[in-house]
């Protein structure tokens, strides 16, 4: 960063000392007869050095349209953050408390449930109902304020779709002003061998850098593309685990015990088969989803010449035999080309800045099958303890409906497996957050998140915009 830093300064720098020291250069064709060298020559090179410029600052307008978008769906909200964890602790905690309840109500009773007082026997069911519904109502707000949030994304053009309109665009201009940099030099006919050398490398440089640059926004697109059906997958199995639970199995659960219908447990039985199997599948339901939401936004971009292509080696070679080219030149040859120093330090601060994206991404994506190996663990223990409740409890409802003693040891049975499960829930909860909450302090402590260095690739983005204007 330091290093990123200094660079910028040194482009002002190199800025103002071309711009005074930059004369015009006469010959004369005898002593009293002084005139402008090649006028028509020297137009022409400075309209080559012009569209130059315009190209690169239309380059770094682009990576700030991607930088812009990509922070915007990044950006941390520690309010959801701990709204969320409430939801979940809540549920899995009263959840854990009503199982309990009515393993201990079963066992306790299950030598004649004739005598069981029946509001003990409800409570349990009352918690479990309780907990699905906080579940169940903290994901719909969490729907809701995401649909607002994007809708304030749209009218800031901080959407998908405004971004790829801005991007198409600025890549029009830009690949117009490379074209007539073509056609300008094609036709320059009296500028020096050594000269056009310096002019073509650049040439290969600024395509390479726009080539880049499309790159880095059809990664930053796919990245919202997937963020976005991970956090909408995500509600809705959340939504879809907490109602099967809550309605399907809590609800009929209870309502066996208050209308005196046994046969109703077995109805619960398959509500919680069914929530315990969306908690087990989950985690591949929200990978699959997001990767094929991820490769649908690759290939709408494929629809716009947006590819995904790495010419980083080639990259580097272009501009490595440009700095050479610009560091041997002598003032002769670069007398009339204004700005290669300072694009030459815009070329190497967009590499820098690149080569750390590219970094950052091959930490996430490693941390991303460490999460994604945890998240399935968790699930299948959690999801696969409601699967076998349920089935104990289809039997006894189906099977077991008109002999309440086995049925009695059968639910008892069924809320023991599940204490296990929700204890795990309960404890899954809290290292996450626990977790969470340790990486946001060390990350904030080494300004090491991804949307704080988006945010400082934007302030230097706006630095060399400005340097080149100058020019």
């Amino acid at each position: 960063m330091k290093r990123r830093t200094q660079r910028i300064a040194l482009v002002t720098t190199v800025a103002t000392a071309i711009l005074f020291s930059c004369q015009p250069v006469y010959i004369s064709a005898n002593a009293d007869d002084m005139v402008p060298q090649a006028v028509s020559d020297s137009d022409q090179l400075s309209m080559i050095e012009r569209v130059s410029n315009d190209a690169l600052r239309t380059e770094i307008q682009l990576m700030k349209v991607s930088s812009n978008f990509h922070a915007a769906w990044l950006k941390p909200n520690r309010f959801k953050s701990w709204r969320v964890f409430a939801y979940k602790i809540a549920d899995s905690g009263l959840t854990n408390a009503g199982i309990t309840t009515i393993a201990a109500s079963r066992f306790q009773y299950m030598d004649d449930p004739s005598k069981a007082p029946r509001p003990y026997l409800k409570a349990g069911h009352i918690m479990n109902l309780t907990a699905a519904s906080i579940l169940v109502c903290g994901t719909l707000t969490e729907t809701l304020l995401d649909r607002i949030s994007d809708y304030r994304k749209a009218k800031r053009k901080q959407d998908p779709k405004s971004a790829l309109d801005e991007f198409l665009r600025l890549r029009k201009t830009l690949d117009d002003l490379l074209a007539q940099r073509k056609t300008l030099v094609m036709n320059n006919s009296s500028m020096s061998p050594y000269q056009r050398e310096i002019i073509e490398a650049d040439g290969f440089v600024l395509e390479d850098l726009r080539t880049l640059v499309s790159d880095e926004f059809q990664q930053a697109y796919c990245e919202v593309a997937k963020l976005k059906s991970v956090r909408d997958l995500s509600n809705a199995t959340a939504f879809f685990s907490g109602a099967t639970a809550g309605y399907m199995g809590s609800l009929q659960s209870l309502l066996s015990v208050a209308n005196r219908h046994p046969n109703q447990t077995g109805v619960a039985g398959m509500g919680f088969i069914t929530a315990g199997s969306s908690v087990a599948a989950t985690p591949v339901i929200v990978k699959l989803g997001s990767e094929l939401a991820k490769k649908r936004a690759a290939g709408k971009l494929e629809r716009n010449a947006i590819t995904k292509v790495s010419p980083g080696a080639q990259f580097d070679a272009h501009r490595a035999r440009f700095e050479q080219l610009v560091a041997s030149a002598p003032p002769s040859e670069r007398s009339l080309l204004t700005a290669l120093d300072a694009r030459n330090t815009i070329y190497k601060l967009h590499d820098e800045m690149i080569d750390a994206r590219d970094q950052d991404r091959a930490i996430i994506k490693r941390k991303s099958r460490r999460d994604f190996a945890e998240r399935l663990l968790f699930s299948s223990i959690i999801g696969g303890s409601n699967i076998a409740r349920g089935a104990q409890l289809v039997v006894a409802g189906f099977h077991y409906g008109d002999n309440p003693e086995k049925n009695f040891k059968l639910v008892a049975a069924a809320s023991t497996v599940f204490i296990a499960g929700s204890g795990v829930w309960t404890l899954d909860n809290i290292q996450s957050k626990v977790r969470e909450e340790l990486t946001e302090r060390k990350i904030k402590a080494g300004r090491l998140s991804v949307h704080g260095k988006l945010l400082r690739d934007l302030q230097d983005l706006q630095q060399m915009e400005d340097q080149i204007t100058t020019y």
